[in-house]
Order: structure tokens, then C-alpha cells, then sequence
């Protein structure tokens, strides 16, 4: 009898041991929703910010020779037929014209996707720094990031340290956008 109560204390305890140290293994390994992350992060919306406002300046640029391009145009369709000396003046200005947008638009495109492409960059190499940081400072060994192609397929609600990073990031940030 006593040999049986001190095996099965000995199993309470080992048991014990092995649930404690298991719940202290969890804590050192945490996910974020990579999404949220990149999103809620302060500095990611003023890199859009900044996009947004350099697209909308191309798009005045566009606008505006596109529109010089329709008065041509209108100016074309309503000239006397029998002027063709202007006419043909004109056609060649419209053909150029029309040249000219073509080049800017495609200018524009590359010149756009190359900036968005530089400031996301940025904004990531931010997201990896702040997530190294966060995770040292909380005692993280392993900082999992979720994406939509299931790089983690599950994770218990408690490892989700999605909002205490982007909070995190964004004080470091200073907070504001």
C-alpha cells in the first residue's frame, strides 16, 4: 500500500512537471496573423500615404496631357475639310501627342510599381525589426507568421500575439501616422 501511494505521487509529481514544463515551452513560441501585422502597422499606412500621393500626382500629369490630347482631337474634327495643310499639321500633332501619352502612361506604370515595390520592402524590413525586437523583449524563441497559403494551419488563441505586435510597433513607431 505504501509503495502504491508513493509511486502514485511520484506520477503526480512527474505528471506535474511535465504539464508545467510544457505550458512554460508554449510561451516561448507565439503567431501573428502576418496580414494584420503588415496592415495595422502605422508605417505601412504613411508608405501608402506616400504612394497615394505620388500616383495622384502621375495621375495629374496623365490627365493633364490627355486632355490636351482630346481638344486636338476636337479641334481636328471640327476643321474645314478643305484646309489641309492644317489638317495634316494637326494629325501630326495628335500623333505625337498620342505617342507622348502612351510613354508617360507606361513611364508612369513602371515608375509606380517600382516605388510601391521599394516602399513595401521598407515597411517590411520595419515589421522584421519591430517582430525581432517584440519577441526578445517578451521572451519569444519562435515568432510564426500566419498567411492566406497556410503556412500555420493552427494555432491556439493564446499564442496569437497578432494586436500586442502591432501595438508594439506602432509605440515604436511613436504612435502616429
Amino acid at each position: 500500500m505504501k509503495a502504491n501511494t508513493i509511486i502514485l505521487s511520484a506520477a503526480l509529481v512527474i505528471s506535474a512537471s511535465l504539464h508545467a514544463w510544457r505550458i512554460g515551452r508554449d510561451q516561448d513560441v507565439a503567431y501573428v496573423r502576418s496580414r494584420d501585422v503588415v496592415h495595422g502597422y502605422f508605417g505601412m499606412k504613411e508608405a501608402m500615404a506616400i504612394y497615394e500621393e505620388a500616383a495622384q500626382v502621375e495621375q495629374l500629369q496623365i490627365d493633364s496631357m490627355r486632355s490636351a490630347l482630346e481638344s486636338a482631337v476636337a479641334e481636328y474634327a471640327q476643321m474645314d475639310q478643305r484646309d489641309r495643310s492644317r489638317r495634316s499639321a494637326l494629325e501630326e500633332r495628335i500623333a505625337r501627342q498620342r505617342n507622348a501619352l502612351d510613354r508617360m502612361q507606361r513611364g508612369s506604370n513602371e515608375s509606380m510599381g517600382m516605388e510601391e515595390s521599394e516602399l513595401i520592402k521598407g515597411v517590411l524590413a520595419q515589421v522584421n525589426e519591430h517582430t525581432r525586437e517584440f519577441a526578445k523583449e517578451r521572451g519569444y524563441r519562435i515568432v510564426l507568421g500566419t498567411t492566406d497559403d497556410g503556412s500555420l494551419m493552427y494555432g491556439e488563441e493564446g499564442l496569437d500575439v497578432t494586436e500586442e505586435l502591432i501595438e508594439y510597433m506602432n509605440e515604436a513607431h511613436g504612435g502616429k501616422l
